[in-house]
């Protein structure tokens, strides 16, 4: 759906206050069709709650733990995706199925 917008952001300081800075920007708060993806997270990264509450105007449709896999198939834009394993389509398809 066209309609829809899906912001992927770091769950770090500077990421997360671009990340607000895109929404008020572009005005996507307007329709309340923003998504939002954690991507990148890890046991150094800001509390999900805390982002939550953040976003709370958002919908966050998942959180994406930091591994080189994950990088290698959001970088190649979902085209290289033959290589994974079972546990990584699965986790996928969970994010995948909140975003369509």
């Amino acid at each position: 759906n066209s309609e829809e917008n899906i912001l992927i952001i770091k769950p770090n300081l500077l990421e997360i206050k671009n990340g607000k800075n895109i929404i008020e920007k572009n005005e996507l708060n307007k329709n309340n069709n923003l998504k939002i993806l954690i991507n990148n997270y890890n046991r150094n990264s800001i509390d999900k709650k805390i982002i939550k509450n953040i976003f709370k105007d958002n919908k966050i449709i998942g959180k994406i733990n930091y591994e080189i896999e994950y990088e290698k198939i959001i970088n190649t834009n979902f085209k290289n995706i033959n290589f994974l394993s079972k546990k990584y389509i699965k986790n996928l398809k969970k994010i995948i199925n909140k975003i369509i």
